[in-house]
């Protein structure tokens, strides 16, 4: 359930959904679903995340880049995508991963772990699997 609300989310970053129909579909979501009441200070952090998913980012820098108290962005974020801040943090960074890899066949498994915001290559392969069920180098080769 997490991920499919994830989903929903990144498709609410494009500006077209009826490309991604095929996978709103997989997740059982239909367009008209597709975006959720996200809104205010949860947008702004969201987008922060999608701009700056390659850095160290964490709740209490991005607490003072919105100037609202730590706890209660935890609270907010999780309350309206349904996500924890982190949770959202690694999945959008594996999303990006899953890009790279695609369109960049070339890419090493630590450069790709790098360019967002993983610093140690074999963290980021356990982290891949675990979401995507497969490592890196499997997902290339798929």
């Amino acid at each position: 359930k997490n991920q499919s609300v994830y989903v929903v989310l990144l498709i609410c970053r494009e500006t077209q959904l009826y490309p991604q129909r095929e996978r709103l579909l997989k997740y059982g979501l239909s367009i008209e679903e597709a975006c959720l009441p996200v809104k205010g200070v949860t947008y702004r952090a969201v987008e922060y995340i999608n701009r700056h998913y390659d850095e160290n980012i964490n709740l209490k820098h991005l607490s003072e880049h919105l100037f609202i108290n730590q706890t209660y962005l935890s609270e907010l974020f999780k309350k309206e995508t349904k996500i924890p801040f982190a949770l959202y943090v690694m999945l959008t960074r594996i999303e990006h991963a899953r890009l790279l890899i695609q369109n960049n066949p070339f890419l090493k498994v630590y450069e790709i772990s790098r360019m967002v915001g993983i610093e140690d290559p074999k963290y980021f392969s356990q982290i891949f699997r675990k979401y995507l069920g497969m490592k890196p180098s499997e997902y290339r080769e798929h």
